[in-house]
């Protein structure tokens, strides 16, 4: 999720022809989700492969521009350790027919 004063601010903010809201662990609480966001990441140091697409909220808390869930960072597959956040390499293996 991302702040939609950040992705304007650089440059990738998508509209969605639908916005649309989600609840949130407040009573009566809701994000209002307007867009997305393609960029690229760098995680704790580690580039993540790709572009990452986030989610745009319109009223996410001024004090926040961005939130990562756990789901997220599994699935950048980075590893953490003593020295630092690397993306796991696994080592891509094709079969020749």
């Amino acid at each position: 999720m991302i702040s939609k004063k950040r992705s304007e601010e650089i440059g990738s903010f998508i509209p969605l022809s639908e916005p649309y809201e989600l609840r949130t662990a407040d009573k009566g609480g809701k994000l209002r989700i307007s867009g997305q966001c393609l960029v690229e990441v760098v995680f704790q140091g580690a580039k993540v492969p790709g572009r990452v697409l986030f989610e745009v909220a319109e009223n996410l808390r001024e004090d926040l521009d961005l939130i990562i869930g756990r789901p997220e960072i599994d699935a950048w597959d980075i590893t953490f350790t003593s020295e630092g956040s690397k993306p796991r390499k696994v080592p891509i293996e094709f079969e020749i027919i």
